[in-house]
């Protein structure tokens, strides 16, 4: 049908005028090829993301995430894109800030790709847009799918939607010590086939462990039940991490941490006392987000 309509398009293109951005707004609908406005308004968006794409490969990209050393499994992530113009005219490229492009391609390739939807923007010779998914930024997080690093260990890449690609290591913690922290957060079950529910208290779980030669401390996001247990594999690794994930990064102790407890005020704020190696006591705060208040 395409290529039927094509050289009746390029003159209906301009016959069209201004009758023709009406038609594209819900480009990525299915249209009715029948319908010449509508295949016309397809087709003219369909070339525009081809000539922004285009446009895009001729920039550099650079991708670099907050770490350079391994990540603890399910640790919350922040990554930077910086995109410039190596040449020497002004390029119109896909937005880099419009949620529509907000993605990292993956296994499947198709599942990320330029809609015709998506706005534009001018990028100056030599210009820099700098993109930054944080992972405590819970919405920005979430469209990019990229809230907190893989729970489980090994080599870990991400390659942006329009172009660049970074690498990171997800380590294998060593599990030192761990706490479960109860809270004033009770819920109740009741499954098919209990005769009675069943209410449980919930817990925060925090955990020292040893990774890539440095002590280090974290908190869980997401609650455990008070009755979880925590079992580390056999040569100590602590595999629990997608249980709580994401992980909030605490503190760093300069010798391994030999005991951790902590405590719960009614609006979730924790007390932690830790102590290392080195006999010396650590106490640690955290706000209602769990991170150490300020």
């Amino acid at each position: 049908m395409r290529m039927r309509f094509r050289w009746y398009l390029i003159t209906a293109v301009a016959l069209l005028g201004p009758s023709l951005r009406a038609q594209v707004v819900d480009l990525d609908r299915i249209y009715d090829e029948h319908d010449p406005a509508q295949v016309v308004a397809h087709i003219a968006a369909e070339d525009r993301v081809k000539r922004l794409v285009s446009n895009s490969e001729q920039l550099a990209y650079t991708l670099t995430v907050d770490r350079n050393t391994p990540y603890f499994p399910g640790e919350l992530i922040k990554l930077e894109i910086a995109i410039t113009n190596p040449t020497s005219s002004p390029l119109e490229i896909p937005d880099p800030n419009d949620p529509l492009v907000h993605c990292f391609k993956g296994g499947v390739e198709d599942a990320c790709h330029v809609p015709l939807a998506v706005k534009s923007t001018i990028i100056q010779p030599g210009q820099v847009i700098t993109v930054i998914i944080d992972g405590e930024d819970k919405e920005s997080a979430k469209r990019w799918n990229l809230e907190w690093v893989s729970p489980m260990p090994g080599k870990c890449s991400r390659r942006y939607l329009l172009g660049g690609r970074v690498e990171y290591e997800v380590g294998k913690p060593i599990l030192e010590a761990s706490a479960l922290v109860p809270l004033q957060v009770f819920k109740t079950y009741q499954w098919k086939g209990m005769k009675e529910p069943r209410t449980v208290q919930k817990a925060a779980m925090i955990v020292a462990v040893q990774l890539n030669g440095e002590h280090l401390l974290f908190v869980g996001q997401d609650n455990v039940n008070t009755t979880y247990k925590v079992k580390p594999e056999k040569d100590g690794t602590f595999s629990d991490a997608s249980m709580c994930a994401p992980w909030v990064r605490l503190d760093t102790s300069s010798s391994a941490i030999t005991s951790l407890k902590g405590t719960a005020d009614d609006k979730g704020r924790i007390t932690i006392q830790y102590a290392a190696a080195d006999g010396a006591p650590h106490a640690l705060f955290l706000d209602e987000t769990r991170h150490p208040a300020r």
